[in-house]
Formats: structure tokens, C-alpha cells, sequence
């Protein structure tokens, strides 16, 4: 009878055993195939920014800024492209210039809205048209192009505009 006991004791225990090995073998294939998948996704992620960083690019290549105006600082991040200038020209004549530049590269026009510095509008306007999913916006400065150094800024980017998608 001891005996017996002790040989499903045995058993017991060796299928206790072959469980544990069992669960922690599968566990680690689990964590295997989660990190595998999470490599796959964010190489796919990297991949789609490298792409749009190349697409917000491109488009930045193709668009002139007026013959006099000075470039005074170019950025990029991911999503986004964009570069302010000093001008003598008017916001109306900007707007002008970069409404046929753009719609000529198969821009839409969006809309036209004032831009408000801390609670107060000093003339600065801000222009959104779309190409989905990017969008690129002319932002003049107004009243402000001395504190800013700059008379406006064009950028393009993904994901600011929502409508754009």
C-alpha cells in the first residue's frame, strides 16, 4: 500500500512537473511571438515615418518661395516640414503666390483663419489646404514679424489637420 502511495505521489508530482515545464515553455514562446510581433509593428511604424518624412519633403521641394524672399530657418520632425522667411510682399500677395503654387501641385484649399497671440489678434493669419492625408499651412505673422524674426512660415505635415486625412 506504501508503495502504491508512493508511486502516485511520484506520478503526481511528475505531472505537476511536466505542467510547470509545460506552461513555462509555452509562456516563453508566447513572450517570443508578442515581442516578435512588436518588432514587425514598429519597424512598419518607422517605415511609414521615414515615408512621410520623404513624401513632406518632396512636397517642400516643389513649392517656390517668392524670388526675394530670405529663408530664415528651415525645420523637420517627424510630420513635419516647414521653413519661415522674411518678405516684403503682403500677406494678399503671399496668399496669392503660394494659392497658385500649391493648387497647381493638386493642393485643396481648406480655409483662412486668424491667428490670436495670447488673447489678442495682430493681424496674424494662418491658411490650411489639403493634398490627403498631408496639409500644408501658410502662417503670416502680422503685427508680430519683429518678435517671431520672421514674415510668415510655410510647413507641411501629417496628422495636424485632421481634416486632411
Amino acid at each position: 500500500m506504501a508503495a502504491r502511495k508512493t508511486a502516485t505521489l511520484v506520478l503526481a508530482i511528475t505531472c505537476v512537473l511536466l505542467l510547470a515545464a509545460a506552461t513555462v515553455i509555452s509562456a516563453s514562446w508566447i513572450l517570443r511571438r508578442v515581442h516578435a510581433a512588436y518588432q514587425k509593428a514598429r519597424m512598419e511604424e518607422l517605415q511609414r515615418d521615414e515615408s512621410t518624412a520623404r513624401d513632406l519633403a518632396n512636397e517642400f521641394e516643389k513649392i517656390m518661395a517668392p524670388r526675394n524672399d530670405v529663408m530664415i530657418h528651415r525645420g523637420t520632425m517627424i510630420g513635419l516640414v516647414q521653413a519661415s522667411y522674411k518678405s516684403t510682399l503682403s500677406f494678399a500677395q503671399l496668399k496669392i503666390h503660394y494659392n497658385e503654387e500649391l493648387v497647381s501641385l493638386g493642393w485643396r484649399y481648406l480655409r483662412e483663419d486668424p491667428i490670436i497671440y495670447d488673447g489678442h489678434d495682430y493681424g496674424g493669419k494662418q491658411i490650411i489646404y489639403c493634398k490627403p492625408p498631408y496639409a500644408a499651412s501658410l502662417e503670416y505673422a502680422g503685427g508680430l514679424e519683429r518678435q517671431f524674426g520672421s514674415t510668415y512660415t510655410i510647413g507641411f505635415s501629417s496628422g495636424l489637420h485632421k481634416e486632411c486625412k
